[in-house]
């Protein structure tokens, strides 16, 4: 399958987009070329969703609405028909989601971990995210649907029933990356990064071992990211934090 146009061509779009946008103009290099390599990873199919957290900017929905216009007007229009931007109220987060990817993934092929004192993995997804998985061509996400959404082979579940706490406050972590790389970039771009209580892993060998975890993954990532004539690099490490975000 060949690209109507070659992913440095979309990441320059992007790039030339941002300067167009008056309160993104704004941000500085560094931060424009990680926000292009992003947007376009979710533009060119690569990846399902990018949640946006190199910039926090003043009415979100209006700002990325309007550079999603200025991109749909570029010459190469064409490759963000399926870009979507959603606004998530609750934790005032914004997505750029590919709905022709998104549409394509399933929630059965994402361990969903509840978020107690001993982290569980549940047996089935929460009714929640199969309802926003449904519905998100018309409807914004909640935070639940989150993980799915950015691609994860893992998603947390806050527990409603507990009281709040530090999710995962001093837990060793099986973090994993996967970054990218090209021939003509001065360094490789993080693709995306997600962790897993260690704890699991043995506890469920099939599914969440760091060595499945991370064939899953080259599984999935590394044809889109071949297709592109880019190199895939899948990191995994064990961290302790002293919390998560989520």
């Amino acid at each position: 399958m060949s690209l109507p146009f070659h992913p440095d061509v979309v990441i320059s779009a992007v790039e030339r987009a941002l300067a167009q946008q008056h309160v993104l103009r704004r941000i500085s290099s560094q931060k424009r070329r990680r926000f292009a390599l992003d947007l376009a990873f979710v533009a060119l199919a690569c990846r399902s969703a990018w949640l946006i957290d190199i910039v926090a900017v003043q009415d979100p929905e209006q700002v990325f609405v309007d550079l999603l216009r200025i991109l749909r007007q570029s010459e190469v229009h064409g490759v963000f028909d399926s870009l979507r931007y959603l606004f998530e109220s609750c934790s005032q987060q914004s997505f750029f989601v590919n709905l022709t990817r998104i549409q394509s993934e399933s929630a059965t092929d994402v361990a969903f971990i509840l978020l107690r004192q001993d982290p569980i993995l549940l047996v089935c997804p929460p009714p929640d995210v199969i309802a926003a998985l449904s519905a998100l061509a018309t409807t914004n996400p909640p935070a639940l649907a989150a993980g799915l959404l950015l691609g994860y082979p893992v998603a947390y579940v806050p527990d409603v029933s507990s009281e709040s706490q530090p999710f995962l406050a001093r837990t060793a972590l099986d973090v994993y990356t996967c970054r990218v790389r090209a021939p003509t970039w001065g360094s490789e771009h993080t693709l995306l990064k997600f962790s897993c209580p260690a704890s699991l892993g043995p506890a469920h060998p099939e599914k969440l071992m760091p060595g499945r975890i991370i064939a899953g993954l080259s599984e999935r990532y590394e044809p889109r990211v071949r297709e592109l004539g880019l190199t895939l690099i899948v990191v995994h490490s064990v961290e302790t934090l002293d919390r998560i975000t989520l």
